[in-house]
């Protein structure tokens, strides 16, 4: 049973990983990868905040196809 957990949380790993290659690839082509890193999480942030005391997803994360962090 160990096994099982620890394939489906390797498995977990890998599959977030393969979700966020876009939108690492975009971060790595900005001018300034720690400029870019930092507005994303920062908007990510504001966008949870958002959903957090509407209750609903934010309209800009509706419309947006980036993978969370």
């Amino acid at each position: 049973m160990d096994s099982i957990k620890a394939g489906k949380r390797v498995a977990g790993v890998v599959d977030g990983r393969y979700q966020a290659l876009p939108l690492t690839d975009r971060l790595e082509r900005s001018p300034d990868y720690y400029q870019a890193m930092r507005d994303y999480i920062a908007q990510r942030r504001a966008e949870l905040v958002f959903e957090g005391r509407v209750g609903a997803v934010a309209p800009e994360a509706a419309n947006d196809d980036q993978p969370p962090l």
